[in-house]
């Protein structure tokens, strides 16, 4: 049962695993060549909960990117960039993992 008011409720980003995360936000940097500009990417960035409601990065922004900069150094990491090659396919990847 889940309540209403529960966290997962309040904060999409919770309900996302911390891979799950980096992988939303590095197909939304690949989705265009000026991602920062895109609402794509805001949209990413408020799901994953470095955003807030107006598409500004919160406080949690610069804690992840540096997080975001040793999970890129990661096997699995190169594994995935490999999938979202394209700016089709990262934009495909962000589009199904968005609510």
């Amino acid at each position: 049962m889940r309540l209403a008011g529960s966290t997962s409720a309040r904060n999409p980003a919770s309900r996302l695993t911390e891979d799950e995360k980096h992988r939303l936000y590095s197909a939304a940097l690949a989705a265009s060549d000026s991602p920062l500009d895109t609402t794509l990417f805001k949209d990413a960035c408020k799901q994953i909960g470095i955003f807030d409601a107006n598409g500004n990065p919160n406080s949690s922004y610069m804690a992840f990117v540096q997080e975001h900069v040793q999970w890129v150094m990661k096997t699995e990491a190169s594994q995935f960039r490999s999938e979202i090659n394209n700016q089709e396919k990262a934009q495909e990847y962000v589009l199904k993992h968005l609510p």
